[in-house]
């Protein structure tokens, strides 16, 4: 539907204004299921890094996408 799509926009341009270091990280984790891990032994980086950097994208997300979904 046009709401799906629209939200799917919006979602993927929040995405893409995370800063480099937790995009990578939340795009590992959350699109492509990699484990921490996996995701820690890509990156070279240690996993409570990759923890970090996963939960701080996600904030900034759910701050981003706040007013979309309360729209909705």
């Amino acid at each position: 539907t046009l709401m799906n799509k629209e939200l799917r926009k919006t979602m993927d341009d929040a995405i893409q204004e995370l800063p480099d270091e937790y995009k990578v990280v939340f795009v590992l984790r959350d699109l492509e299921n990699k484990t921490a891990e996996e995701t820690a032994k890509i990156l070279k980086l240690s996993v409570p890094a990759v923890k970090s950097r996963l939960r701080r994208s996600r904030m900034f997300l759910r701050h981003k996408l706040h007013g979309v979904m309360t729209q909705q």
